[in-house]
């Protein structure tokens, strides 16, 4: 396969209460629905996962197609990130603000994204509210300085 060049990050929420979200639920979850099995051996359709307690699992590989966001074909340049909760209702720990903070740090050294390319699934699925209507648009810019 060869290596995507990602240059957006796209942010989303799990839709399901936090405290009942894990890793597992998804990746199964996500197996049912696509069946799309990544490089590393999981179903989940996003790069990465935080969990509530703010534990990171990468599910794909960075280079990898994601199964996230389908509109404007960003799945072939954006790297998914999926916080466990819903976000209409409930926000962010700060375990899960701290993590996503520095995973967000890293890949934008990594990967040379620029700021202004930190999105939400919902800038793509206008029909969303994804990460949740508790995630305001100036979200990105108070969580990296």
């Amino acid at each position: 396969m060869p290596s995507l060049k990602k240059k957006f990050i796209i942010l989303h929420h799990s839709a399901t209460l936090s405290s009942r979200t894990t890793f597992e639920a998804i990746n199964n979850y996500h197996k049912q629905k696509w069946d799309l099995k990544s490089a590393l051996g999981f179903y989940i359709g996003y790069h990465y996962f935080i969990n509530a307690q703010g534990k990171i699992y990468q599910g794909r590989k960075d280079e990898e197609v994601g199964a996230h966001c389908r509109e404007e074909k960003k799945n072939y340049d954006s790297i998914g990130i999926c916080l466990a909760g819903n976000f209409d209702k409930e926000a962010p720990s700060r375990a899960q603000l701290e993590s996503l903070k520095k995973l967000t740090a890293e890949l934008i050294i990594k990967h040379k994204i620029i700021k202004n390319n930190l999105k939400f699934h919902r800038d793509y699925a206008t029909h969303k509210t994804c990460p949740g209507k508790n995630i305001k648009d100036n979200f990105w810019g108070k969580l990296i300085n």
